[in-house]
């Protein structure tokens, strides 16, 4: 049966800092923080909605370890309570890698908290001082350990392009953050919105948002990293949200409300190269290759991206095949 994730955002609530890329209340469109009966609600919402799935309650928007402990225990009372009536079946919360402590995770198991996820946004201490995280990435390391020794699901959220970063610290926080064997990660690149201080910062030009097209191949090599060590990427880009198709709230950078689809196009293109250059095929010969019928769209690319780059770079023009035997993510050449 399907899982499907219930969002509850608490937004910054609990956060000790004002990070320069922060404005919560755009990214979740959430003003005020919710109460036990709001949460209850759309659970039911959500069930009601779709009862072949089963459901999982996630605390995203603040620092949900640095809330007040009483308020902790509400949110979680309220969550455990759903679960032990069986219209949850897990519970999850996002927070800060100096929001973890040996306390903190004793009270997540006594309300059964299963996931844990780290917003370490990047493992470069000059790009953590810059975005004024108030932690470093040592404090990442070792609240990755501690919740992974107390046993639960360990989620990493990364946030490449900020200020400061290039692709040799984006690259090099991939690395590290495989290093802490998460379970899963999810990748957001840096954005600006409307009102934060890295807003200042790009009106002042003293900062310049990463193009979409180069954050797109960072990201691919992140999710070959990931996946090479059987790391699961379960988001890249920020999720669908109408004031930022509509640019109300979004200023700059490399948003794009498929931006996994770009990613994962960007993917293909890696293997077709790959399959040209390890087999020396010929410029101007055609190169067939067989493909699950799910996937051509990706293969091709947007807007046939990746079949007209192949054409340029190499004078190869391609031909997909679709195969119902080929595996998802695989591309095989037609003898």
């Amino acid at each position: 049966m399907k899982t499907s994730i219930v969002p509850i955002f608490i937004p910054h609530l609990g956060c000790p800092h004002l990070c320069t890329f922060c404005n919560q209340k755009k990214i979740s469109g959430t003003l005020k923080a919710p109460d036990r009966i709001d949460i209850i609600s759309l659970v039911d919402e959500y069930i009601s909605a779709d009862i072949s799935k089963v459901y999982e309650i996630a605390f995203f928007g603040g620092s949900f370890t640095a809330l007040e402990m009483e308020m902790q225990k509400y949110y979680l009372e309220t969550a455990a309570m759903l679960k032990k009536e069986k219209k949850i079946v897990k519970i999850r919360y996002s927070t800060r890698p100096d929001a973890i402590s040996e306390q903190v995770l004793e009270l997540s198991k006594m309300y059964s908290v299963d996931i844990i996820e780290l917003g370490l946004q990047s493992m470069d201490n000059k790009v953590l001082e810059l975005a004024e995280r108030g932690h470093t990435a040592e404090d990442t390391i070792n609240a990755g350990k501690l919740i992974k020794k107390y046993d639960f699901s360990l989620g990493l959220q990364i946030m490449p392009g900020l200020m400061g970063d290039n692709e040799e610290t984006i690259l090099r926080t991939f690395n590290i953050a495989a290093s802490l064997e998460p379970d899963f990660v999810r990748i957001y690149p840096t954005i600006v919105i409307k009102g934060t201080k890295l807003e200042d910062y790009y009106n002042n030009k003293e900062y310049i948002p990463i193009d979409l097209q180069k954050m797109v191949e960072l990201t691919a090599k992140g999710w070959e990293l990931f996946e090479k060590k059987g790391i699961k990427v379960i988001r890249m880009g920020l999720q669908h949200s109408e004031n930022l198709t509509s640019e109300k709230d979004l200023i700059a950078g490399p948003y794009h409300p498929a931006f996994g689809e770009l990613v994962f196009s960007e993917v293909f293109k890696n293997k077709i190269i790959s399959i040209i250059e390890n087999r020396k095929i010929k410029e101007g010969n055609e190169l067939v290759l067989k493909i699950n019928p799910g996937e051509l769209s990706k293969a091709r690319g947007h807007k046939n991206y990746n079949i007209n780059i192949i054409k340029r770079t190499y004078n190869i023009d391609l031909k997909f095949i679709p195969d119902m035997s080929i595996k998802k993510g695989q591309i095989e050449t037609e003898v």
